[in-house]
């Protein structure tokens, strides 16, 4: 394929940071070995260099290997982009990680999300997780994404700790608006693993 694979995380919550890591796990394609493509892992967050250090320190093995950039997105443009790369015999991990410093709520993150949507028409799959702490905030932010988005991902993964009600209300029945049907819930402490109760 000519693509990637890039996972966008909205919020380095526990979650979050467990959701990123178990696709860092799995997301190795032959994309890599024949085209040169690496999955992109972004984490977008208020407190992204903090919990960026904090990441890199708990993984430092994989950091060593990993190509990253931290980088601050205002009026369209980078106003503060920081790389960490290595020698090509060094970079061979086929993830690279990028931490952008902000939230949905500021017009040049959601500048940032329809520049990666307008990409991703040719050259990325996009998946978007909302991990934010608190339910009601991870669904505000899943519903007033740029409608480039919501067109341009793959699926739309909200968070929800307790139940997935609320999001199944906005995106289930006769009534769902075309632009939400790509949002799902997870992360449910309700949720079952099977349907079969004797395992």
């Amino acid at each position: 394929s000519e693509k990637r694979v890039h996972l966008i995380v909205m919020g380095m919550t526990d979650m979050g940071l467990a959701l990123a890591v178990t696709a860092a796990q799995i997301c190795h394609f032959p994309n890599y070995v024949t085209k040169g493509l690496k999955t992109k892992i972004t984490f977008v967050d208020e407190d992204a260099y903090i919990k960026m250090s904090d990441l890199i320190v708990r993984y430092n093995s994989l950091f060593k290997h990993s190509c990253y950039s931290y980088r601050v997105y205002e009026e369209g443009c980078f106003v503060d982009e920081r790389h960490f790369e290595f020698s090509p015999k060094d970079d061979f991990v086929d993830i690279e990680w990028e931490f952008v410093k902000g939230n949905l709520e500021q017009d040049s993150v959601k500048s940032y999300l329809e520049k990666i949507a307008d990409d991703s028409k040719t050259k990325t799959v996009l998946t978007i997780a909302i991990c934010l702490p608190l339910a009601h905030e991870s669904i505000a932010a899943a519903l007033y994404m740029p409608n480039k988005v919501y067109q341009s991902a793959q699926q739309i993964l909200v968070y929800q700790r307790e139940a997935s009600d609320m999001v199944a209300n906005f995106t289930t029945g006769s009534n769902i608006k075309r632009s939400y049907e790509k949002i799902r819930p997870f992360g449910m402490s309700d949720a079952e693993f099977t349907t079969d109760k004797e395992y």
